[in-house]
């Protein structure tokens, strides 16, 4: 779980001394986060750090990970090398100031939209890590990474359940499914993001994304050399032991909801069927059992142009 270590900047600056916030502030994002680490199952019957995110995964873990590898939450606990007397300790935590609804962040090729605080969704065209750690197109290339939904990484890549392909357009031909990896341009605006793509030899792809309402629009404009079928999917759901889930699947709409929040995706222009499809096991950072909306598109030879409308709204507190 060296996730643990993403606060580790904070606690960095306060040991440098540097006062970017109030010392409140800094204890706050450091006190909220290591509470909220500890509220999961991130450490074994030994009290151990574990691989994985908020439980223990190793199908997300990349090559280089070891049982040592969650001791990079260490660095977050840096602040325990200042003396008792120092400002951090005497502060008193205070909450994370008013942040910009929407923010553009052309370096690292994100749109990030805020419009709920326990809910931040980054829209993403052009990051990628080209020495291809594992799932490298789940991990970068998908339309949007939520902070409250999580995001899938897949098992295999024979069905949609096992390649849980959230927040993506799934291509399906002979029996494989086929997403987004590397763009080949893009462009991040105020407002957008924009990106040309190609999941596999023969099919082109024009994506702008837009943020919008409870979510965000999808505009594609796909050259198909052949005819195959496409999934417009939306954020996966938790679905553990006890949840109900209601689902809604029609033409050119699926939606599911429970006590965790609800999942939408909607076709506006072009023809589908919508779908709701239960993830394999473990294949989502957040939730270790998940199911997401989507809509079966077919996808004939030629031009085929495709407007959709998804969003994903919590119910409980983060």
């Amino acid at each position: 779980m060296g996730a643990l270590a993403q606060c580790a900047f904070f606690s960095a600056l306060a040991f440098a001394g540097e006062y970017v916030h109030s010392w409140g502030v800094t204890k706050g994002i450091i006190g909220r986060h290591m509470r909220w680490w500890f509220q999961h199952p991130i450490l074994d019957c030994e009290g151990k750090l574990t691989l994985g995110y908020t439980y223990p995964n190793l199908i997300m873990c990349e090559g280089y990970n070891a049982p040592g590898s969650p001791y990079w939450a260490m660095k977050s606990f840096l602040v325990l090398a200042l003396g008792e007397e120092h400002p951090f300790w005497q502060a008193e935590e205070e909450p994370l100031p008013q942040l910009d609804a929407r923010k553009r962040l052309p370096h690292a090729y994100m749109l990030v939209d805020r419009r709920d605080p326990c809910d931040v969704t980054a829209y993403t065209a052009g990051q990628y890590a080209d020495w291809e750690p594992a799932h490298a197109d789940a991990k970068y290339g998908k339309f949007a990474y939520s902070s409250y939904f999580g995001f899938s990484v897949p098992k295999g890549s024979r069905t949609l359940s096992q390649c849980a392909p959230d927040s993506m357009l799934a291509f399906v031909r002979d029996d494989m499914v086929f997403t987004r990896k590397k763009s080949s341009r893009t462009e991040i605006g105020e407002d957008y993001v924009y990106a040309e793509w190609s999941p596999m030899a023969g099919i082109l792809i024009k994506t702008r994304i837009e943020p919008y309402g409870k979510g965000h629009i999808r505009i594609h404009d796909i050259q198909a050399d052949f005819a195959c079928t496409a999934y417009e999917c939306g954020f996966s759901l938790p679905i553990g032991e006890n949840s109900h889930v209601r689902e809604t699947a029609k033409k050119n709409l699926a939606e599911a909801e429970n006590e965790f929040g609800i999942v939408h995706v909607e076709l506006l222009e072009g023809e589908g069927s919508g779908q709701f499809v239960e993830n394999e096991p473990n294949t989502n950072l957040s939730h270790n059992k998940t199911g997401l909306c989507c809509v079966e598109i077919p996808i004939q030879k030629g031009i085929n142009h495709i407007k959709s409308y998804v969003f994903g709204e919590r119910k409980e507190k983060a």
